[in-house]
């Protein structure tokens, strides 16, 4: 099928701008705040545009300003078992990441993250977490390294956006990971990431006047001598961050990808770029490690078999791909509880629809994806959520969703429990209709085409 066929009556958007709009689900995930890639990607342009990068070069730190943390997700289950906690803080012990920690830092922050234990319990977690630190250090970069670099290949990334994203973890002074490089050997787009991130964190921390103090002083060893110089001129003035407290940060962003290296989207970039945010989605958990591919096959089978024409699979298989994204804002705690949900998980569960649909309707021409894919919960007699839609609100492709998503769940094996066979599924899914679920679009599911993925 040719690229117009594929997205007849759509409209593209920009791949930066798609890039742009997805990387914010990935702040949410890393704990970095909301937008914090955005405000990177503006002070790492800079410094590279002052350095005297070429466009080619400015092009593909663009990219890896945007993306760097998009092998975070993968290394989420190793930051928990080394530090015994999820969250932020167990990364930034890890990756060194808002202007460095010191072993008395880190020694406290461990200290504080196992807090649910006994005193000696506490104690004996923070003496092993400082003997380990280097080896953990580098086993989470090796493991997000792989991870990033297998996901930027498939967007077609050049290969020295992919060698920057890797070594943001390197040092000047040798004592990074997970080469441990040092000085000239560290790539210059890798050397910019890191200081541009670690300058937005300390910015978000402490404002502009903590920035200059913090890279001079706190990280000293990290950085280029020479690209510190440079960003201290940029940068020394509290009026030098304008850009960075616009309201339309995202517009702005991507006004600044260099124009005589834009990248196109088309319907094969963009599918590409719904596969690898879908990856990225289903990494939160180690429940989902295929969910939303298998939720997107799924669905478009059933759609397959009831008749729904070429754009119309085309919009649903990207709501599929992408209808956890929001999920990212999760806590990994309670996506992965195998008990009942607290009054207090409940809500945050079922608000992350209205997130998926937050993130990706700041791409116009996503919206009608944003529209559907925050329907994956909803039912037809009004009992789901986010907002207790019925029947005659849910359209065909969002009641095929909705079956597509329960019969993967379904067909998922999970640590309390074995996966049930496809005629399980198709029986539990009966049992729901038609009152929460379709029976055309169930039935639709007992289809050969169908069925056989949950074989």
């Amino acid at each position: 099928m040719d690229a117009s066929a594929h997205n007849a009556g759509m409209e593209l958007g920009s791949f930066a701008e798609i890039i742009a709009s997805l990387t914010t689900a990935i702040d949410l995930a890393e704990g970095n705040g909301e937008f914090h890639s955005l405000r990177t990607c503006i002070i790492g342009m800079r410094i590279g545009r002052r350095i005297g990068l070429t466009p080619a070069a400015q092009s593909d730190l663009y990219y890896a300003l945007l993306l760097k943390d998009v092998g975070g997700p993968y290394t989420q289950t190793w930051d928990r078992a080394a530090t015994g906690q999820d969250g932020a803080t167990a990364r930034r012990m890890l990756r060194e990441g808002v202007g460095g920690m010191s072993l008395r830092e880190s020694g406290r922050a461990t200290f504080d993250l196992h807090r649910g234990g006994s005193f000696p319990g506490r104690v004996r977690k923070q003496i092993e977490f400082l003997w380990q630190r280097k080896h953990l250090r580098i086993e989470t970069a090796l493991l997000r390294c792989a991870a990033a670099g297998e996901l930027l290949d498939k967007l077609g990334l050049s290969s020295e956006t992919r060698a920057a994203v890797c070594a943001i973890d390197e040092q000047w002074d040798g004592r990074g990971a997970p080469d441990r490089a040092h000085s000239v050997c560290i790539p210059v787009l890798a050397q910019i990431v890191k200081l541009a991130q670690t300058m937005e964190r300390f910015h978000a921390r402490g404002g502009s006047r903590s920035v200059i103090h913090g890279i001079h002083r706190r990280c000293r060893g990290w950085f280029d001598p020479g690209l510190v110089a440079a960003a201290t001129r940029l940068f020394e003035s509290p009026s030098s961050w304008w850009q960075l407290e616009q309201k339309d940060l995202l517009s702005y962003t991507v006004s600044l990808e260099p124009r005589e290296h834009m990248l196109a989207a088309n319907g094969d970039t963009i599918d590409k770029v719904c596969e690898v945010f879908a990856t990225v989605a289903d990494a939160r958990s180690n429940f989902s490690s295929t969910h939303s591919s298998l939720v997107a096959d799924i669905a478009v089978r059933i759609a397959r078999v009831m008749n729904l024409s070429e754009r119309q699979v085309t919009t649903l298989r990207r709501a599929a791909l992408l209808h956890d994204i929001g999920k990212l804002a999760v806590p990994r705690h309670i996506l992965e509880k195998q008990g009942p949900l607290t009054k207090d998980d409940l809500p945050v569960i079922r608000n992350y629809p209205l997130r998926t649909r937050e993130i990706l309707e700041r791409v116009p021409e996503f919206r009608e994806i944003a529209e559907l894919a925050v329907t994956h919960h909803e039912r037809l007699d009004g009992t789901g959520y986010p907002k207790h839609l019925t029947g005659e609100q849910l359209s065909l492709s969002a009641r095929i969703l909705a079956v597509a998503d329960v019969a993967e769940a379904l067909a998922a094996e999970r640590s309390f429990r074995r996966k049930y066979t496809g005629q399980q599924i198709y029986q539990i899914l009966i049992a729901q209709t038609p009152h929460s679920l379709d029976i055309d679009c169930v039935n639709a599911f007992l289809h050969n085409s169908v069925i056989s993925l949950v074989a």
